[in-house]
């Protein structure tokens, strides 16, 4: 086993280095300049850029850039919705993985309790809410934006569990922008400090 440089490109930024090593895996996280070495036996070597330009290269293994992508799920529902039949989100689904998430109502006035499992019980920093806004239409119903940020390529989904135990799912649509102009913007850390 020998080590491994990765070098940083750019200009400045925060970067993750993802990868499996001894069939373990393996998170990293980087500032631009760092001194980067890697065994060079690890495999599936990915990097996200999580702020700025900084980029990540290798002469001596292979790493690919997944990238950061923001989607938008828009539904909706009344406002206050006092029917007994209430399903509920319970899992955001990425490709093949099932992300159980605390079972929250549908119901409009749980949005905030949705975003809470998505970002702090799933306690998983490749998927977040980052932003949500809601639009009041006529007869008590408003329309429903959320902004979910994915680390990958895959789109996600959110889950809904009937009451008898079917499932539907939202599929989510790229957004441009991760915080739209309007939206209400939930901050979220995209690194842990360094």
């Amino acid at each position: 086993m020998a080590s491994c440089l990765i070098t940083t490109g750019g200009t400045n930024g925060t970067l993750r280095i993802d990868y499996q090593l001894a069939g373990n895996s393996v998170t990293a996280y980087h500032n631009f300049g760092d001194t980067i070495f890697i065994d060079d036996t690890a495999t599936d070597i990915t990097y996200t850029t999580l702020t700025g330009d900084v980029t990540a290269a290798s002469g001596c293994v292979t790493i690919t850039e997944l990238e950061m992508i923001c989607y938008l799920f828009k539904y909706d529902r009344l406002a206050n919705d006092d029917s007994s039949y209430d399903p509920k989100f319970d899992a955001v689904v990425v490709g093949a993985t099932i992300n159980a998430i605390t079972e929250t109502s549908t119901k409009f006035n749980y949005i905030y309790e949705l975003v809470y499992a998505i970002n702090t019980t799933l306690a998983d920093e490749t998927i977040k809410i980052t932003a949500a806004k809601f639009v009041d239409l006529a007869n008590d119903y408003y329309d429903i934006y959320l902004i979910m940020r994915i680390i990958g390529s895959d789109v996600p989904m959110l889950r809904i569990k009937s009451p008898n135990n079917n499932y539907s799912y939202l599929i989510g649509t790229v957004s441009v922008d991760c915080v739209p102009s309007g939206y209400y913007d939930y901050n979220i850390c995209t690194t842990p400090a360094l």
